[in-house]
């Protein structure tokens, strides 16, 4: 049997595959040459394919690549942050289209200079057409509206410099009337060279006209020229928008009335003595306008008077305490001590007997603590006062506070008068409720006993605040404040009953006093309630601490001496 060739499992037979047959080659020399010539045709046609699909694959890189360059030229050139297209503006844009354009072209040479075929050149000659198209469009927009909005800029800035010039020279009417030209020309000039419509260019042109006109009148009016307002605005109103007519009108009317307010002020103040005498007069006057603002001045003009006496007094008084201080009251002028009048004299005099005796003023609570009280709830008030009325009722020290306080009010510096009046404003809040829980009237209009008691409550609080500031460095809290008045308000003090000369013992009875024990609370307690034995050693203790000696201060000191002793009942 025949032997079938197997390779592994599989069998393999040696028959060729159907279809394909063997065919023999011409053995000769041509037919060798011929298929040679066969196998070079094959191969050259399969190059000439690759060779052009090669070619085609770098053009499309290379335009790309062209077309990108000068993509992003375009991008750098336009952003960049120092010298872009974009940095130009206003009237630095004029021209930009042509640099643009210019720098473009440069850069498409440049750019050109890289490639080698013609299908190349060809492909960017065409994308460079329609970006320098584009481009150009571009830059011509931005440039146009650049120069449009500088030139609206540039316009309004010329109107308005003439404007201004007009009403700064408005009693030089041919100066008023060059400016005005000058704005009306420029408007026109603008608003046709920007297309604008003949009735906006006309509506433009009142707007300047009616701008400059009315400053005029308005700089007439504030240099008091009422009636060259009232002739000039008739020979413009047609210049003037309608809608200002009666604005203007007006203006005049009361500008017209302040003059002739004035002239009648400073007739009858010439000519009366005294305010009432004055209001009197004005009163006579038909026109109700003129009449109320003649009133109104008058009275300003003898406050301005009062007020002008009232610092001149002050001015005096205070020269008049230094010299005190220095020499006494013989060392005063006797040309000052005549400007001065009875009162003020007066309290020099007390001052002076004072100093004259080594000591100081006694304060007088009641006044100190009215002034203080206005200058914390009245602070315009307190800042007119003339001080030196109170110069014999408070001590020197005292006194130099609340001139200083008074100063600070005048200069305006609030937040050091503030911080001047703190402790002030923490312990009258607590002190109000505390006089309503405990009956204390402290109302203005209270009794002279009250206002005494209140003040010299709230200077006992006061001293203990101070106090309080001294050891710790810092200011009480409200706390603190609360605890001080509580102490002040609710201690009492007992004496005890004093048996008399005789004694009547009833059976089953008691001894019989002619003067029973009483209680009363500590801050009642008056200075002849203080014992002679304790009196005397405070005076000492006083003296010995270099401070003043009065009755204020010994009544002060025994009254902390017994709170601080507990002596509660």
């Amino acid at each position: 049997m025949p032997e079938v060739r197997t390779y592994g499992p599989r069998r393999v037979e040696s028959s060729p595959l159907p279809g394909v047959r063997r065919q023999s080659v011409d053995p000769t020399g041509e037919g060798i040459a011929n298929l040679g010539r066969q196998v070079a045709g094959f191969a050259l046609g399969g190059l000439e394919q690759r060779w052009a699909d090669a070619r085609r694959r770098a053009n499309a890189v290379k335009i790309r690549d062209a077309e990108l360059s000068l993509a992003t030229f375009e991008v750098r050139r336009r952003e960049d942050r120092d010298t872009g297209w974009l940095t130009r503006k206003g009237a630095n844009a004029d021209g930009l289209s042509d640099q643009v354009l210019e720098e473009y072209q440069a850069e498409a040479d440049r750019i050109r200079g890289t490639l080698s075929t013609p299908e190349q050149l060809d492909a960017f000659e065409k994308s460079v057409a329609v970006r320098r198209v584009q481009l150009l469009e571009w830059s011509e927009e931005y440039e146009g509206r650049e120069l449009e909005i500088h030139d609206a800029q540039q316009h309004a800035k010329f109107v308005d410099t003439a404007t201004q010039n007009a009403i700064a020279h408005a009693d030089d009417l041919e100066r008023v009337g060059a400016e005005l030209e000058a704005a009306v020309v420029e408007t026109e000039d603008w608003g046709e060279r920007n297309g604008r419509a003949r009735v906006e260019i006309d509506a433009q042109r009142l707007i300047v006209t009616s701008t400059i006109h009315t400053g005029v009148i308005e700089k007439y009016l504030a240099n008091g020229k009422s009636k060259a307002a009232a002739v000039y605005y008739e020979g413009v109103k047609d210049e003037i928008r309608g809608e200002r007519h009666a604005t203007i009108e007006k203006a005049l009317s009361e500008g017209n009335t302040r003059q002739e307010s004035q002239k009648a002020a400073d007739e009858i103040f010439r000519t009366v003595s005294s305010q009432q005498d004055a209001i009197d007069r004005a009163r006579a006057i038909e026109d109700p306008d003129l009449r109320d603002a003649t009133e109104d001045r008058l009275v300003q003009m003898f406050q301005r008077g009062k007020q002008a006496e009232h610092d001149a007094l002050e001015t005096t008084m205070t020269a008049a305490a230094n010299l005190i201080d220095q020499g006494g009251l013989d060392a005063v002028p006797v040309t000052l001590w005549q400007a001065l009048p009875i009162g003020a004299r007066g309290n020099l005099t007390s001052y002076a007997k004072a100093v004259a005796n080594g000591g100081d003023v006694e304060t007088d609570l009641v006044e100190y603590y009215r002034l203080r009280q206005m200058a914390l709830t009245n602070p315009a008030s307190f800042a007119k006062l003339n001080l030196g009325e109170s110069l014999s009722k408070i001590a020197r020290v005292e006194f130099k506070e609340l001139v200083e306080l008074q100063l600070d009010l005048r200069k305006g510096n609030k937040p050091k008068a503030d911080a001047a009046l703190d402790d002030d404003r923490t312990r009258g809040q607590i002190l109000t409720s505390a006089y309503d829980l405990y009956g204390i009237d402290h109302r203005a209009a209270a009794k002279p006993e009250q206002k005494a008691l209140v003040a010299r409550i709230d200077r006992m609080v006061a001293a203990r605040q101070n106090e309080y500031q001294r050891l710790t460095g810092k200011k009480a809290p409200q706390a603190d404040v609360q605890r001080f008045v509580d102490d002040i308000l609710t201690t009492e003090i007992t004496t005890p009953g004093r048996r008399g000369a005789w004694t009547n013992i009833l059976p089953g009875g008691a001894p019989f006093f002619d003067q029973p024990a009483t209680s009363r609370r500590l801050v009642d307690t008056k200075i002849g309630d203080v014992p002679a034995s304790e009196r005397s050693k405070i005076e000492a203790a006083l003296r010995s601490r270099g401070m003043l000696v009065n009755d204020e201060m010994i009544l002060q000191t025994y009254i902390d001496g017994q709170i601080a002793a507990g002596r509660r009942r």
